[in-house]
């Protein structure tokens, strides 16, 4: 997977994005593990809160979109692998 791929592209923060503080909060919070796993079902606002809530923050972040191609566990791992190199190096 190159360093352009769009699976490793965060989506555009878009300019009507409604900011949700609370949920900032939380993560926030979160920052003192190591991992932070975000999940809800599909149209929740999950991408939208992540690109929003990391332009507020400064630090090192992978991102890796995933979809129902994704289910062989070696090829989801040299993706993480990727996502995190590329997070890294940014």
């Amino acid at each position: 997977m190159t360093p352009y791929s769009p699976k490793l592209t965060p989506p555009r923060r878009r300019s009507d994005t409604i900011r949700r503080e609370r949920l900032h909060l939380q993560l926030n919070d979160a920052l003192e593990y190591d991992v932070i796993v975000v999940s809800a079902p599909a149209g929740y606002g999950k991408s939208t809160l992540l690109v929003d809530w990391l332009e507020d923050v400064t630090l090192p972040a992978a991102w890796l979109s995933l979809d129902r191609q994704d289910g062989d566990p070696r090829a989801l791992l040299r993706d993480l692998a990727s996502a995190i190199q590329w997070g890294m190096s940014r």
